[in-house]
């Protein structure tokens, strides 16, 4: 429902006449001058940073350092929620579940502990469906799109786009630009201009309009580069796969899935926030040694079901 703008809650945005909530989606990361899904999937890695170390450390510490982490972990949860990225949510869910796995049960074997850890995924799974709910939702089915269909700038609803088919019909194009030119790619200056042409030859007005890019990382590199770009891609996340199960490196591999699901929607590598993101966080992963862990490994008497003395 369309209510006044007050100037504090929300802000009605100048290109759709959309009542923008300022502390939900861009408008929450607007101060950094960052976009949401990527300012989420920073936030996600923190949390997943946090989560790890406290189920790690959690037997030395004392009260007033639970009731922090757990604070913290709240607090990063709500950013992620109120930043309402589908796949970053999703991610979150996914995660959340697995580091809990790993801890509850291949750690410590205790099926009370599992039962609890799987009530809080079901607990804090069924919050994080409001967010993809909330987002898909539209006139007819999520999944159905006619390219022909212009994106209405008062009325969204009328146009039925929303987030999954506006993907849906990006990704029908861009895979065209594949047929077309699998071998060496069109080059990353031609990109846009390409995807265009197709845009355009498909009566994609929302495509051209906004000049989008495939908003999938292994297709912006199969695009671009051609199967070379796509198969090297494909043996980096392979790579990096190995190394954090060969090192059992909790960390890189929630950094892995975070990059992974996030190229699935998105195209990473093609942005700074992007490149900046796997190239900085990577590099210092790879350069480290998991001494939280070995620590882990080696002291029987570390785990999460210690209780103070």
């Amino acid at each position: 429902m369309v209510t006044l703008n007050d100037g504090t809650t929300t802000h009605i945005n100048p290109l759709n006449g959309i009542v923008e909530n300022n502390f939900r989606y861009h408008r929450l990361g607007s101060f950094i001058g960052i976009h949401a899904v990527f300012f989420s999937s920073y936030i996600l890695f923190a949390y997943c940073i946090l989560l790890i170390q406290y189920f790690l450390r959690n037997a030395n510490m004392g009260l007033k350092y639970h009731i922090m982490y757990l604070v913290g972990l709240m607090f990063l949860a709500v950013m992620i929620f109120l930043l309402q990225s589908i796949v970053i949510s999703a991610s979150f869910v996914l995660l959340t579940f697995l580091i809990l796995l790993y801890f509850a049960y291949l750690r410590t074997k205790r099926v009370k502990t599992l039962t609890i850890s799987l009530m809080t995924i079901i607990l804090i799974g069924t919050i994080f469906s409001i967010n993809i709910y909330n987002k898909l939702d539209s006139k007819d089915n999520p999944f159905y799109y006619d390219m022909s269909l212009r994106p209405d700038r008062i009325d969204r609803d009328e146009s039925n786009w929303n987030p999954m088919n506006i993907r849906l019909a990006i990704w029908e194009n861009s895979l065209e630009v594949i047929g077309d030119h699998w071998l060496l790619g069109v080059g990353p200056a031609n990109m846009t201009e390409v995807l265009d042409s197709y845009y355009g030859k498909n009566n994609f007005v929302f495509g051209s309009l906004d000049h989008l890019n495939s908003h999938n990382q292994f297709l912006h590199s199969f695009i671009v580069l051609g199967i070379c770009g796509f198969v090297v891609l494909l043996l980096l996340v392979f790579s990096l796969t190995r190394d954090s199960i060969k090192r059992k490196d909790l960390v890189m591999a929630s950094l892995l899935t975070i990059f992974v699901l996030f190229s699935l929607t998105a195209s990473t590598l093609s942005v700074n926030k992007g490149i900046m993101f796997f190239s900085f966080f990577f590099s210092l992963l790879i350069y480290m040694e998991p001494r939280a862990m070995e620590v882990l490994d080696s002291s029987p008497d570390n785990t999460i079901g210690k209780e103070n003395n």
